[in-house]
């Protein structure tokens, strides 16, 4: 997805991080919380996100022969996700404890250091992994910042695809 933490209001730092975790708690077709991650790890695969300045990127590996129900159940996420409101908390929780071990790291203390010396208003100057002080606001607000941050940037021209599978190009794009 062609946004991220530069492109994320200045007063939710860490929102752009925040959706990445929340979009994956379910959609309109397949409601339940995680069902596309409870998917892949059914089916032998794995999945994983992160957010970078300009983009977000999930990524998710699966045994071929699951893959046609794993691409449309992705889809999903990206079409109609849920964006619940409730899952808001335990997310905002997951993305401290990664702010936590990441703020160890001197090479990333010294990152983060160079990134708020940037001048206020550069879109280099954010803190991007967020964290619960970042994020610290009602779960209806965030639940809100992020639905206006979705339907902002989560749009197809905004949005790429890269495939990697033993099909040939005919069967992929039906796919």
């Amino acid at each position: 997805v062609g946004a991220g933490s530069c492109d994320e209001p200045s007063d939710y730092p860490g929102l752009a991080h925040l959706l990445e975790h929340i979009i994956s708690l379910g959609s309109k077709e397949f409601p339940e919380e995680d069902a596309f991650s409870k998917f892949i790890s059914r089916h032998g695969g794995f999945e994983n996100a992160f957010t970078s300045f300009n983009s977000t990127t999930y990524e998710f590996d699966i045994d071929n022969k699951y893959l046609s129900e794993a691409l449309y159940r992705f889809s999903r996420l990206l079409k109609e996700p849920l964006l619940r409101q409730t899952g808001i908390a335990k997310e905002v929780k997951a993305i401290d404890n990664e702010f936590e071990l990441a703020a160890v790291d001197e090479d990333i203390q010294r990152f983060q250091v160079i990134l708020s010396n940037f001048p206020k208003g550069f879109p280099l100057n954010t803190f991007p992994w967020g964290n619960a002080k970042s994020l610290q606001q009602k779960e209806e607000i965030l639940q809100a910042e992020t639905e206006k941050f979705y339907k902002a940037f989560y749009r197809n021209d905004t949005v790429k695809v890269c495939v990697h599978a033993n099909y040939n190009l005919q069967e992929l794009e039906e796919m």
